[in-house]
């Protein structure tokens, strides 16, 4: 017969359906079931227990999505760059499965070469042309970047103290009961103890 989950367990279920089902960093297009997926695969990994440890975690992975999020912004604003290029060098020339593999970030593709080389470039030349014409936008999505990945580290530096306080409690109440063990083990001359 399956066990009943434990109160502890529900109750941890319970903030974690609170915390989710608010400000989900999920965009258009995001799997919501991905989201929930890694989300639930860090609490597993972080053995995250009490509802400010979850909440923690929660917050940990939050980052972690919006840094994979601005990976693909920075991507697919090189590949919208590199398809414009394209499109003024050549105007009407591009076809539809070179659009799909740029979009699609496969740039080693031998459409995506072809492409290139009939508008006058390299792949690694009108890379780098692309790149250099979006460099705003990358330096923002980069500061971006920089912001969560410090949060993130922010974010672990308090995990790591929320889930070792009572260790180091227990260690600092057994260390005190060790000192005063040997303070009373210490018989000093003239000093009588009481019976």
């Amino acid at each position: 017969m399956a066990k009943p989950p434990s109160s502890r367990a529900r109750s941890i279920e319970a903030v974690l359906s609170d915390f989710t089902a608010s400000a989900s960093p999920v965009l258009p297009g995001q799997s919501p079931e991905q989201y929930q997926a890694g989300l639930q695969s860090l609490i597993t990994e972080l053995q995250a227990q009490t509802p400010m440890q979850v909440y923690v975690a929660q917050k940990m992975f939050d980052c972690m999505w919006w840094l994979r999020t601005y990976d693909m912004a920075k991507h697919c604003a090189i590949a919208e760059s590199m398809i414009s290029i394209i499109e003024i060098e050549t105007p009407g020339q591009i076809d539809g499965p070179v659009l799909q593999c740029l979009r699609s970030l496969d740039w080693n593709n031998a459409l995506v070469a072809k492409a290139a080389q009939q508008s006058g470039y390299t792949v690694v030349s009108l890379h780098a042309l692309a790149t250099n014409r979006i460099r705003d936008e990358l330096l923002n999505l980069e500061q971006l970047t920089a912001i969560r990945s410090k949060t993130l580290s922010q974010l672990q530096a308090s995990y790591e103290a929320l889930v070792s306080r009572p260790i180091l409690q227990e260690r600092l109440k057994l260390q005190n009961q060790l000192m005063g063990r040997d303070l009373d083990a210490i018989e000093l001359p003239g000093n009588v103890k009481p019976s």
